[in-house]
């Protein structure tokens, strides 16, 4: 059984790899600009700069985390080995999803299905064979929850502290290379001590290495920077993709008279002359200071306040732009293309379909996936859409797929029990095995 399910899932694996790998570079044969979406400027100057000065200096360093600019740096930016590294690294995610999915208490056949669905989605593909951090960031945040249940799971207490360290080694990965899952840890400890509190001390071993380790990048950036922050990009990104779309919707301004407006603004909180302010201005508060930062959250605050109902509706708006569930738009005439609609149908199905799974898993006090992916995917979902309602490509949603994906397989299986019980007028079978050890 287990060498037929072993090589099921080398199977799906070796399918993730070759999808990723033709899709990657063909696309980049096409020109740079179909595999980046303009931020890899940023990871190759400091790439460049790591390779002439062999520090992290550079401001960019304020904003983007080191890791990735040290993979480019890695392979001297040459981005046809960058492509092949992150297919390789993106085709992993198949068989983490694989054995996370087993973890929960799930058979091999929805395990396999969340596999598949990992291995093929087309975003999940594009964005793990692309010119960016996201497949790293990704395998090491799912190899960080495979290690997290284990230690909840395993019975040997030795064990249990080396899962610990991997999944702190992991968490950090992951961090390093996009700043996403930067406190996911808070949620994640409180579950698992009601899953096993037993497991305390190796869960504080991995807060602390966690802690420690994303400690070490403040205190760079505290000392070369003067800003005690691990990325400043969050209030940059809630001001300019969020404050922005609210205040645009709500007033009769363009979108670039508000980012001046905005601009003047923070300006005049800063003790500076607004009268200076262009269309540049904005770049420079990018890699921010401390005061920067907080000038630019009190005028999105203050926009936030002042047109609350606007503010409210940018959610469920940005819900349906982060998960793709219509063609972009405006222009409106794009709703007209039918090109855009297989994958809007892909992202309802699956969504869809992981809304049965996730009402079945609570009908079968199914918990441990119930709890998993609601905790996930509200973790990456609240995030991105407190963060940014405009400027949504199907990019941030991809991380949270790697979690649905197991609640639309086990939907998914749901269904087609119930199908083939009408049809063969036989019971439902279960899709679980007994919790191992």
């Amino acid at each position: 059984m287990w060498r037929k399910a072993g090589f099921q899932i080398l199977l799906v694996t070796f399918l993730a790899l070759g999808i990723r790998l033709v899709w990657g570079l063909s696309q980049l044969a096409q020109g740079v600009e179909f595999v980046d979406e303009g931020d890899y400027a940023l990871y190759r100057i400091g790439a460049e700069h790591i390779l002439a000065e062999g520090d992290f200096t550079n401001s960019l360093f304020l904003v983007r985390p080191p890791a990735f600019p040290l993979v480019v740096a890695f392979f001297k930016l040459n981005n046809q080995s960058i492509i092949i590294f992150n297919a390789l690294l993106g085709a992993l995610l198949t068989p983490l999803s694989y054995i996370l999915t087993r973890q929960l208490q799930l058979s091999h056949r929805v395990a396999l299905l969340a596999g598949g669905i990992v291995a093929l989605d087309p975003l999940t593909v594009r964005y793990t064979a692309f010119l960016g951090p996201e497949a790293m960031a990704f395998v090491s945040a799912l190899a960080m929850m495979v290690c997290l249940l284990a230690v909840v799971q395993v019975r040997s207490t030795g064990w249990a502290v080396v899962w610990s360290v991997s999944a702190a080694l992991m968490l950090l990965l992951s961090v390093y290379s996009r700043p996403s899952i930067y406190i996911i840890w808070v949620g994640l400890v409180a579950w698992l001590l009601f899953v096993n509190w037993r497991r305390w001390p190796m869960l504080l071993i991995y807060v602390l290495i966690s802690l420690a380790g994303m400690q070490v990048w403040v205190e760079h950036n505290a000392r070369v920077f003067g800003n005690p922050t691990f990325s400043s990009v969050g209030a940059y990104t809630i001001t300019y993709y969020h404050a922005v779309a609210v205040a645009n919707q709500a007033t009769d301004m363009s979108v670039r008279e508000v980012e001046l407006d905005i601009a003047r603004r923070v300006e005049e909180k800063l003790g500076r002359d607004p009268s200076l302010v262009n269309e540049d201005t904005k770049h420079g508060y990018l890699a921010a200071s401390p005061e920067v930062e907080r000038a630019l959250q009190s005028v999105s605050f203050e926009i936030f306040r002042t047109y609350p109902l606007t503010f409210l509706l940018t959610f469920p708006i940005g819900f349906i732009r982060l998960y793709h569930l219509l063609p972009s738009v405006p222009p409106f005439s794009e709703l007209l293309q039918l090109r855009h609609y297989p994958l809007v149908l892909w992202n309802w199905l699956v969504l869809l379909l992981g809304i049965v799974g996730m009402f079945q898993a609570a009908r079968r006090r199914q918990w441990m996936l119930f709890w998993c992916v609601l905790l996930l995917f509200g973790h990456f979902t609240a995030g991105t859409l407190i963060s940014k309602s405009a400027g949504l490509s199907g990019r941030e949603r991809t991380i949270a797929y790697l979690y649905i994906a197991i609640a639309t397989a086990y939907g998914a299986a749901h269904a087609g029990t119930i199908l083939a019980r009408r049809v063969r007028n036989q019971p439902a079978i279960s899709h679980t095995h007994p919790a191992s050890s």
